[in-house]
């Protein structure tokens, strides 16, 4: 018998099951490109995250909106 399956592919190549997974995985590698964590670590922090993601995106959006406007680079003319 012909059976489709679907997966979903992250950044690295690497195939899922559901796009849960895939996304998930997306936060490991980019948590992994910081230097301070580890794989280990990294796969521990998207855990903690994606477990408490609501309120880290109440706090995410709340830095967002209270980020200090970048001030344009003076330039002194003589």
């Amino acid at each position: 018998m012909v059976k489709e399956i679907t997966c979903y592919e992250d950044s690295s190549g690497k195939l899922h099951k559901s796009p849960y997974e895939a996304h998930r995985a997306d936060l490991v590698l980019f948590l992994k490109q910081c230097g301070a964590v580890n794989e280990g670590s990294a796969s521990q922090l998207a855990e903690y995250i994606t477990d408490n993601r609501q309120e880290l995106g109440a706090m995410l959006e709340a830095i967002a909106r209270h980020e200090p406007a970048k001030a344009e680079p003076m330039v002194m003319v003589a």
